[in-house]
C-alpha cells in the first residue's frame, strides 16, 4: 500500500504550547500559601553540584533547603522550630558557602557551611549579642550591595548607633575586616564594578569610590556635587574607561579612575513624566546601548562611544511615551542580540530584540495577541545557549515561556491546568530550569523543567531530518528518518505522555485519543519534536470481512 502524504506538520500552531511539563519537586508547605519567600533577594545558588534555595513552611519557618537532582530536603533548621532564620544573600567564597541568617541568638549575621550540617556555623558576630550585623532585605534588588572581588566578599555591615561600615571577608572571622567608615552613617556602598585591578562603587549622595582591597586603598575619587549634578549610577566597563549615568537625571559620564578624568560625556534630555533617572548600559564592542528620552518625550534606544558626538539615538520603538526596562534583570544577551522588556501604547509590556550591529529593534512576539489581554511580566529574563526564558501573561494568568529567538519558536509551558502559575526566580541547575510556581492545588512550590527536551523552531544544520505521515493520522503514523529512532513518544497538547514506542518507524495510534499530538523522537541521543493531528477514523464502507474502506 502506498502511503499518502497529506502534509508534514513542522509548522507552529498559533497558541504555541510546549509538550514539556514542569515537575513539582516537593510540596514543602501544603496549602495555598506555598513555600516561596517573596522577601528573599538571592534565593538560590549552585554549590558543590547541589542547588541550595530558601523556602518556608509552618514547621521550620524560612530556612535553607537543598536539591541534588533527585531529592529535595531541608538542609538545616538554623533557627529551631517554627521561627525563621530568614536565610538570604548566598555567595561562594574559597570553597565555602556563605549566607546571612538569624539563629535567634546572634541576630542577622554571616554563616558558613561546607555542605554538611556538622560544619554549618556562625562565621562572625559583627554586632555581638542579639543585635544584627547585617540588614535584612527591605527593598528590591539589594544584591547590588554585595560583590565578590578577588575571592573575597565585599558588603555593608552595621555598627552601634545605627551606623554602616564597608567590610570585606575571605570567609574567616580573622579575615573579616572594615575597609572604610563612610562619611554619612546611613549610606552604603553599592553598584560595584571591577576595573583594572580595583573595585569601583558608588555611595549614595557621597560620590564615586574605589578600593584595592585595603583600608588605605579605599578612597573617594569624586564627591557628590550639585553643579553640575553628580551622583554616579550603573557603572559599566568600556575597556579604556568606565561609563556611568547620573542618578538625578539622564546625563552620561565617564571616568579614567581619577578625579580630573571624571567628566560629563553628554547632557541628555530629561523626561520627568517618563521617570527615566539614570541609564543601564549594554556594551557591544566599543559602544554601549541604553534607553533615553528625546525632545518629543519618547523613550528610545541610544548608543554612545564615550564622546558627545558619538552619543546618538539609534532606533525608534515608541511613537508615544512608553518605557524600556533595560536593567540587568530585564534584559539578556542571546545569539548576538539583546532581548529586553519594553512597552508602548496599545501593546503593553512586550519583549523586544535589539541587533547591536545595526541598531534595529523589533518585537519578539505579540504576547498580548496570544494571551488575549494586557501583558505583565513577572520575573527576570534568563538564557542558556538554546533558549531565553521569561514569565508573562495577563494580570492573574502569568505563565512560563521560552523562545529560541523567533516568533515561531516562542512557546508557553503549562504548569497548572488552572493557569495562574506565576513562576518566580528562574535558575539554571544542570540540565534543568528551577523555579517556584503555583501548581495543581498548591501554592508557590519548587518545580523544574528539563530544558534538554524543549522544542525549537530554529533551523540547526546538525539536526537529523525526519518526516511523519499521514497527517492527520488515524490508526498509524509512519516515521521516515535519516537514522533509525531509538524511541518515540506521543504527548497530548497539555504535555501528558500517551504512548511510548521502542525502535519502531510505524506507530500504532489505535489507543491514542483524537486531538493535537506532540511527537518526540530520540535519535543519536538527541531529541526531536513535531506535531500532528490524530483524528477519528470514518469508514465510507465496511466489507463483509470487517475491512474499513476510506474514500
Amino acid at each position: 500500500m502506498r502511503p499518502i502524504l497529506l502534509f508534514i506538520v513542522l509548522c507552529v500552531f498559533s497558541f504555541n504550547i510546549s509538550g514539556q511539563q514542569a515537575t513539582l519537586l516537593k510540596n514543602i508547605n501544603p496549602g495555598s500559601a506555598g513555600s516561596f519567600n517573596f522577601d528573599t533577594d538571592i534565593p538560590t545558588i549552585v554549590y558543590k553540584d547541589k542547588l541550595y534555595f530558601v523556602a518556608k513552611n509552618a514547621e521550620s519557618g524560612v530556612e535553607l533547603w537543598v536539591y541534588d537532582g533527585t531529592k529535595t530536603e531541608l538542609f538545616m533548621d538554623i533557627n529551631p522550630g517554627s521561627k525563621s532564620a530568614d536565610v538570604d544573600f548566598m555567595f561562594i567564597i574559597k570553597d565555602k558557602l556563605l549566607f546571612a541568617a538569624d539563629d535567634g541568638v546572634h541576630g542577622y549575621e554571616w554563616w558558613e557551611t561546607d555542605g554538611t550540617t556538622a560544619n554549618t556555623k556562625l562565621l562572625i558576630d559583627l554586632l555581638p549579642g542579639s543585635a544584627s550585623g547585617l540588614s535584612k532585605c527591605c527593598y528590591s534588588y539589594s544584591s547590588r550591595f554585595f560583590h565578590v572581588f578577588k575571592n573575597e566578599l565585599y558588603f555593608n555591615g552595621n555598627v552601634p548607633n545605627n551606623g554602616i561600615r564597608f567590610y570585606k571577608t575571605d570567609g574567616t572571622a580573622a579575615g573579616t575586616v572594615q575597609l572604610a567608615q563612610l562619611n554619612h552613617p546611613q549610606r552604603s556602598a553599592e553598584g560595584f564594578l571591577e576595573w583594572k585591578g580595583n573595585l569601583y562603587f558608588k555611595v549614595y549622595s557621597e560620590g564615586l569610590w574605589k578600593t584595592d582591597g585595603t583600608p588605605a586603598g579605599t578612597v573617594l575619587i569624586k564627591e557628590y556635587d550639585f553643579n553640575p549634578e553628580f551622583d554616579p549610577k550603573y557603572l559599566t566597563d568600556m575597556g579604556d574607561y568606565i561609563l556611568f549615568s547620573n542618578a538625578y537625571n539622564e546625563d552620561i559620564w565617564k571616568t579614567d579612575g581619577t578625579k580630573e578624568g571624571t567628566v560629563m560625556v553628554k547632557k541628555m534630555f530629561y523626561s520627568a513624566s517618563q521617570n527615566n533617572v539614570g541609564h543601564y548600559f549594554f556594551r557591544y564592542g566599543n559602544e554601549a546601548f541604553f534607553p533615553g528620552s528625546n525632545p518629543a518625550n519618547n523613550t528610545e534606544m541610544w548608543k554612545t562611544n564615550g564622546t558627545e558626538a558619538g552619543t546618538v539615538q539609534v532606533s525608534e520603538i515608541e511613537t508615544d511615551p512608553g518605557f524600556i526596562a533595560f536593567y540587568p534583570k530585564r534584559r539578556v544577551a542571546f545569539k548576538n542580540k539583546i532581548f529586553y522588556l519594553g512597552g508602548k501604547n496599545g501593546l503593553g509590556s512586550q519583549i523586544y530584540i535589539l541587533d547591536p550591529a545595526t541598531g534595529n529593534t523589533k518585537l519578539l512576539v505579540d504576547l498580548k495577541a496570544k494571551t488575549g489581554g494586557e501583558v505583565y511580566f513577572q520575573t527576570d529574563l534568563i538564557a542558556n545557549q538554546k533558549f531565553i526564558f521569561f514569565v508573562g501573561g495577563r494580570a492573574f494568568d502569568r505563565e512560563l515561556w521560552y523562545s529560541d529567538g523567533t516568533e515561531a519558536g516562542t512557546y508557553e509551558i503549562k504548569i497548572s491546568p488552572n493557569d495562574e502559575s506565576t513562576p518566580e526566580r528562574l535558575t539554571f541547575y544542570k540540565d534543568k530550569l528551577f523555579f517556584f510556581a503555583n501548581g495543581n492545588n498548591t501554592g508557590h512550590e519548587p518545580h523544574v523543567v528539563d530544558v534538554t527536551q524543549l522544542i525549537s523552531a530554529a533551523k540547526d544544520e546538525n539536526k537529523i531530518e525526519f518526516a511523519h505521515f499521514p497527517n492527520p493520522a488515524q490508526d498509524y503514523l509512519l516515521i521516515e528518518s535519516e537514522e533509525e529512532p531509538e524511541t518515540a513518544e506521543i504527548y497530548d497538547a497539555t504535555g501528558r505522555l500517551e504512548a511510548t514506542y521502542i525502535e519502531s518507524g510505524n506507530l500504532d495510534l489505535k489507543t491514542i485519543q483524537p486531538g493535537i499530538k506532540i511527537l518526540k523522537l530520540k535519535i543519536n541521543n538527541q531529541f526531536y519534536f513535531s506535531r500532528f493531528y490524530k483524528i477519528v477514523k470514518v469508514c465510507s464502507k465496511i466489507t463483509n470481512s470487517g475491512l474499513c474502506i476510506i474514500r
